[in-house]
């Protein structure tokens, strides 16, 4: 996990997929990129702690966790309904690393020193197992980097007052 205060202060993110349905730790929450613009993209929420995580689905973790390296821990079934309504638009390493080329449009999350947190461009390189990135046609206008724009958040009553 990695520190975001450039996104949200005291919260961290980082990339996930696995061909197995994963529990959310605690603190966290998954989402998924459901849009994008010329340079940023949306990110919905799709799971929180305890909920799960369907197999082979690219997801970001984001929330309040100390933990730089967290464990995910495999779902005894898929979840209780958990569904993705829209496109996503995170590619995945789910069941071995993947070899990327510069026709890709691959957008990997990384922290730069100058600009902070966001999907850079990459045009070849190999990404780890269970990791998950941004595949894009056409990229941004300036062809290096998204930026997140936090969006879509789970909401529910939960009692009413006369």
């Amino acid at each position: 996990m990695t520190a975001c205060d450039n996104i949200e202060s005291g919260k961290k993110i980082a990339t996930f997929s696995a061909k197995f349905p994963t529990l959310v730790p605690e603190g966290l929450s998954a989402y998924i990129i459901s849009s994008n613009s010329a340079q940023s993209v949306h990110m919905e929420a799709i799971a929180s702690a305890g909920e799960v995580i369907p197999a082979n689905t690219g997801v970001l973790l984001f929330g309040e966790t100390d933990e730089t390296n967290v464990t995910m821990v495999p779902a005894t079934t898929e979840g209780k309904g958990v569904t993705i309504s829209t496109t996503n638009k995170l590619a995945h390493s789910a069941g071995a690393a993947i070899t990327i080329g510069r026709n890709d449009n691959a957008y990997i999350l990384a922290n730069d020193a100058t600009h902070g947190i966001a999907f850079y461009s990459c045009v070849s390189g190999t990404l780890a197992m269970h990791k998950a990135y941004l595949s894009i046609g056409g990229g941004s206008t300036n062809g290096k980097a998204f930026t997140l724009t936090l969006g879509g958040e789970r909401t529910a009553i939960h009692s009413l007052e006369n």
